[in-house]
């Protein structure tokens, strides 16, 4: 639901966007640490797992765009080998 990077020296946020499945991300860049005291090198968060979150889905957010990544894909981690066989 975030994702977070350097902001090459400045912090900044992009406008929300929508990823597939209908969740929203939310794009927050930082400034390096302490390189200007008027520039945010540090974000908290409250956070709930989706896997936590009940009832509908919230509205959203004003001004949320499509995904500026349009060739990415959340794809699940492909499962684990199975075992190998006794001996």
């Amino acid at each position: 639901r975030y994702h977070f990077c350097g902001g090459e020296g400045q912090a900044w946020q992009r406008a929300p966007y929508r990823l597939e499945g209908g969740h929203v991300c939310r794009l927050v860049a930082l400034a390096k640490v302490q390189a200007d005291k008027k520039q945010k090198w540090l974000h908290a968060l409250s956070l709930v797992p989706l896997s936590q979150v009940t009832g509908s889905p919230p509205a959203l957010p004003e001004g949320t765009t499509d995904n500026p990544y349009p060739y990415a894909r959340v794809v699940p981690p492909p499962p684990p080998p199975p075992p190998p066989p006794p001996p």
